[in-house]
């Protein structure tokens, strides 16, 4: 048996409200690079299952760009620091060169067409640009001249070299080089400058700011050649212009603004709109694009969801023809829709994934598409737990109140407004039971039994101990708890009655709280965590004794563990916490029998994990990464 990366479902891109978001493309445009928490994501444009992650960052990235051959990645974070690996190898990504360049975060980098000089922007103390050769760690020359935080910087593709850069102080400042020094600014902007571009042969560079304008100047003197955009024609942008990028040819400019819109306009055309983009057709502020770039299939641009919206530069369509969406916070529950390995079509839904602020994403195993996400679904609170069948959603949160979510099965349709129902305060968890007719939710001294199509509540009680997990028999009518009293708990739902009592509990104590328990497929097993230690007992509902531990206690993670989960089968448990760590035990009765996976979704650790078949594992984490793996 072996453990093997299989997927990556990655998570959206970083941004920031008011401030530039930097999406960028490899050489050939058939990628896009963004940074994601403190990942950076390499993702195709042609097919969203081929996906690359980088994970050296230990801040937030801000922004990373491929060289010009391919072969070397730069990337920045929050705390000024600048990452150079290899993209070659990508089950390990060498680290080649790292800096720290200032002591606030990096805001754009470039490189020069010889993938030698690297510029680097952002904000600091001492200074707030430089550039240098990155494989001798030498300085290329001296770019001072900004007063304020420096956004984005750009480098002409041709010798001789140029080099541009855009600031908070409404200047764009030119260097000649190199070595590069200070040739001359730019103030015609009246507001902060938030992008600057270079035209693919060199000839002209644009600038676009908060001002609503855009600058074109010439490519080897940096003199204006055009106001290109102003902010008084009817098709000019009403609102701050984040991002700007030129199409493959030089001749079309793609821009983003605060307006909530993207514009296409022609080169040689001042001032002529081609055509006005919209990510929905009454877009929202999250809808709102803050970065742009040009990819092989059109441009594209992020919002400040995180969404990545690809546009059709023929204007045939005004709205995006795709979109990748991903999490963006701490991914906290998965759900599998379907665990018997039956093909249910391409627009079919896998799994449902929740976040912390209440995002949910679904997903299909093999095409990587999505549908919608519904923030916010308990008041901006955030997610406590949630459990998925077919057509709905369920989600309890810190507001106190469980919410039924109505789902379409199909991948293009959203999670709808929510039925929200009576208050758990301090909630704990959720499972279904019964087939997914009935959902059980946990408070911190209740227990609770509600009906799945009805939204309505039909059983409760107090349950006497502190409440820290919850799962069921799905097929059956058992509830197990973990309690903060050290047992687990058995507890019998009556459907005719409904009333749900506790028939049983564990022998003994656990020396320790129970913090994760899962009941297998068939009902005749559950596996209980005690901070890092796997308990094995066998369940049986029907008699006196519905539970009774087996004699094994297993100890090999180094920290709480965060899932427990059996095959559809019984024939494996899985285990997995926050050391990073992944076990697959293939023999429940032999402790001696599992397979370790390490380093996943390190550093923070594993948050959830579920089989959604017999070979399959997927596996959520604070990285806000989905990572799916065959056994």
């Amino acid at each position: 048996m072996s453990i093997l990366p299989s997927t990556v479902f990655p998570s959206s891109a970083n941004t920031d409200r008011g401030r530039p978001t930097k999406i960028t493309t490899t050489g050939n445009r058939e990628d896009i690079v963004y940074g994601s928490g403190n990942c950076v994501i390499i993702r195709s444009v042609r097919n969203p299952l081929a996906v690359d992650v980088y994970t050296g960052h230990r801040a937030p990235c801000s922004v990373a760009r491929i060289s010009p051959s391919g072969y070397y990645c730069a990337s920045g974070d929050n705390q000024g620091n600048i990452l150079i690996w290899d993209t070659v190898n990508k089950e390990e990504h060498i680290l080649k060169y790292q800096k720290k360049s200032f002591s606030g975060g990096i805001y754009d980098l470039c490189w020069s067409d010889d993938n030698q000089r690297i510029c680097a922007v952002g904000d600091g103390k001492d200074k707030r640009a430089e550039v240098f050769i990155w494989d001798q760690g030498s300085t290329a020359g001296d770019l001072s001249g900004h007063t304020g935080k420096v956004l984005g910087c750009a480098m002409k593709p041709q010798r001789p070299y140029r080099l541009v850069t855009a600031g908070e102080d409404s200047m764009s400042n030119f260097y000649k080089g190199p070595p590069f020094r200070f040739e001359h600014s730019n103030r015609d902007h009246s507001r902060f400058v938030n992008s600057v571009e270079y035209s693919p042969d060199g000839s002209i560079y644009v600038t676009a700011g908060g001002d609503k304008k855009i600058f074109i100047y010439d490519g080897t003197t940096g003199q204006k050649k055009i106001e290109y955009v102003g902010s008084e024609g009817p098709d000019d942008h009403k609102m701050s212009i984040f991002s700007i990028s030129f199409s493959p040819d030089g001749k079309q400019l793609f821009s983003c603004s605060a307006d909530k819109t993207c514009k296409l306009w022609d080169v040689e055309r001042a001032g002529h709109c081609l055509a006005t983009y919209k990510f929905f057709e009454d877009p929202e502020l999250n809808d709102t694009p803050v970065g742009t770039c040009w990819t092989s299939v059109g441009p594209v641009a992020v919002t400040l969801r995180g969404d990545i919206g690809f546009f059709n530069a023929q204007g045939s369509s005004l709205l995006p023809t795709t979109i990748f969406r991903g999490h963006n916070k701490g991914i906290q529950n998965i759900h599998v829709l379907h665990t018997d390995g039956k093909d249910y079509g391409d627009d079919s839904v896998s799994f449902v994934t929740s976040s912390f602020d209440g995002q949910f994403i679904a997903y299909n195993e093999k095409k990587g598409s999505f549908c919608g996400a519904n923030n916010y679904v308990h008041d901006k609170q955030p997610l406590v737990a949630s459990v998925a069948t077919n057509d709905k959603i369920i989600s309890i949160g810190m507001d106190g109140k469980i919410a039924f979510s109505p789902i379409g099965n199909s991948l293009k349709t959203t999670v709808a407004t929510p039925y929200q129902t009576s208050v758990l305060e301090r909630s704990v968890g959720l499972s279904l039971l019964l087939g997914g007719k009935y959902v059980a939710a946990a408070a911190e001294h209740k227990i609770a039994i509600y009906n799945v199509a009805s939204n309505e509540q039909v059983a409760e009680a107090e349950v006497g101990f502190i409440v820290g997990c919850i799962s069921t028999h799905l097929s059956g009518n058992t509830v197990v708890i973990g309690g903060a009293d050290e047992f687990v708990h058995f507890w019998h739902f009556d459907e005719g009655t409904k009333k749900i009592v506790e028939v049983g509990k564990s022998k003994g104590r656990y020396t320790a709280p129970v913090t994760s328990v899962s009941v297998s497929s068939n009902g005749d097993r559950f596996a209980a965590a005690r901070g890092n230690f796997i308990i094995l007992g066998t369940l049986n509902p029907n008699t006196s004794e519905p539970g009774s531990e087996l004699d094994e206690t297993r100890l090999l993670h180094t920290s709480r563990i965060t899932a427990l989960d059996f095959s559809p089968d019984g024939a494996r448990l899985l285990s997995a916490g926050l050391d990073c760590v992944l076990f697959v035990w293939e023999d429940h009765n032999d402790s001696e029998k599992f397979k370790k996976l390490i380093s996943c979704h390190s550093p923070l650790g594993i948050t959830a994990a579920k089989w959604l078949n017999n070979n399959t594992i997927v596996t959520v984490g604070t990285d806000a990464l989905v990572r799916t793996w065959k056994i």
